[in-house]
């Protein structure tokens, strides 16, 4: 059970844009198989995403933290997918499909 979610995932702005893309694009745009293929690409890594949460919700009983697509900055700006914490340690997730 999920001791508590500061920060909850949402889906990311560019799928919500080539979502919006291909219903507007007539099929026969000449760029409509570039979209549909970095749409299918963006469903994955956010499906994948969504998978990793379940296996938080399903296994992980302890008291936990967890920060979905957290900006940080230190030299630079940067983003970390996941970051879990919990009272003994922290990890830093990056998932990909």
């Amino acid at each position: 059970m999920i001791w508590f979610i500061h920060k909850r995932r949402k889906a990311p702005q560019l799928l919500e844009g080539l979502e919006a893309a291909v219903r507007r694009l007539p099929v026969s745009h000449v760029a409509m198989p570039i979209i549909q293929t970095k749409l299918a690409a963006v469903q994955a890594g956010f499906g994948v995403e969504q998978e990793l949460d379940k296996v938080f919700d399903r296994y992980f009983s302890m008291k936990h933290g967890i920060f979905h697509d957290l900006s940080l900055v230190s030299s630079t700006y940067f983003q970390v997918e996941t970051f879990l914490i919990t009272p003994a340690y922290a990890v830093l997730f990056e998932v990909k499909n």
